[in-house]
């Protein structure tokens, strides 16, 4: 998404994480006779839900303040005033307040997942499009190098010297100090990382910079080094 448009719709959240549960309130203390405190807390929590899967934290905090602030101005005796005269009242807005806050949580949860689930599936077909034969040895070690963020890879035919970090599988890499986790620890910058393959291995290089790859980058290319034959 271009950097304008990802602002202006962050923008247009925030905006409208404070005017949408402000004027849906409006409108609820003008059919105050219709719409009883409770039923009016039920359609302010609807708008959370809607704001909350699409919003970030910031907007998520936002549209509940905004919401039981304006349920309590809008919605509960004396109307046009902060305060609140009934103790049913009170509890449901201290309800309202809670909710939104539980729903906020869930849609963050909900969201995260998400994206990892997608990252992940987007590391995997990474991989997997070099199964074709279409791509050189070396090709698929630049590919790998991409994948996992390091500068630079080449093929190298046979067995991975000693003194280099030779990754076993996706969570266990062979140092001299044992076996590690790469998405723990990183890859070390004074020695190469080899990827061990059929015929030879892909040797790999963080030497300018620290680089921690993901556990599903990580799985993705052990995945692409086992596409060698």
């Amino acid at each position: 998404m271009d950097p304008m448009n990802r602002s202006s719709s962050s923008a247009a959240l925030l905006v409208g994480a404070v005017a949408v549960p402000i004027a849906v309130c409006a409108v609820l203390s003008a059919l105050i006779d219709v719409f009883v405190a409770p039923a009016a807390a039920l359609v302010l929590v609807l708008v959370i839900v809607i704001v909350c899967l699409r919003g970030s934290w910031l907007v998520d905090a936002l549209v509940i303040v905004v919401s039981a602030i304006g349920f309590d101005f809008f919605l509960t005796y004396p109307y046009r005033s902060m305060k609140i005269a009934s103790r049913p009242d009170i509890e449901v807005t201290i309800v309202l307040f809670v909710v939104g806050a539980a729903i906020a949580g869930i849609s963050r949860w909900a969201l995260t997942a998400s994206d990892l689930a997608e990252r992940r599936q987007g590391y995997v077909t990474y991989a997997l499009d070099a199964r074709s034969g279409d791509m050189s040895r070396d090709e698929v070690a630049q590919r790998l190098a991409g994948l996992v963020g390091a500068e630079a890879g080449a093929w190298v035919d046979g067995a991975p010297p000693s003194g280099e970090a030779v990754i076993q599988d996706a969570t266990a890499m062979r140092t001299d100090v044992g076996l590690e986790d790469p998405s723990r620890v990183g890859f070390p910058t004074d020695r190469f990382i080899c990827f061990p393959a059929a015929g030879g291995y892909i040797r790999i290089s963080a030497a300018s910079r620290h680089v921690r790859p993901t556990a599903e980058q990580m799985r993705a290319a052990c995945l692409l080094a086992s596409q060698i034959s």
